[in-house]
């Protein structure tokens, strides 16, 4: 069980604690911190002022023999100058 009891209404709870409650927990496995995804998620979640974030467009449109050789395709630095640089300028933080 990895807390999800506590999505249960209480009067469907029968041979347990109608008033557990355990939304606050979360549940970090070991194996998923070593995706960096899942490590970018865990830093926006938790460590919101220092995060860097990346251009989204640029990183979704790069191949992943361009993130390998930390290079960037044709594609990709169109959607980097005509997407994320805009929408940056748009949603900056002060």
């Amino acid at each position: 069980m990895i807390f999800c009891e506590s999505f249960i209404p209480p009067e469907k709870k029968k041979d347990t604690d109608p008033n557990f409650d355990r939304r606050d927990v979360y549940v970090i496995t070991q194996n998923a911190l070593a995706d960096g995804t899942y490590l970018e998620y865990i830093r926006a979640h938790y460590n919101r002022s220092t995060q860097d974030d990346r251009p989204f467009f640029l990183e979704m449109l790069r191949t992943k023999s361009d993130a390998v050789r930390g290079t960037t395709n044709f594609v990709a630095s169109l959607g980097y100058k005509f997407l994320d640089v805009p929408l940056h300028e748009v949603w900056k933080e002060d």
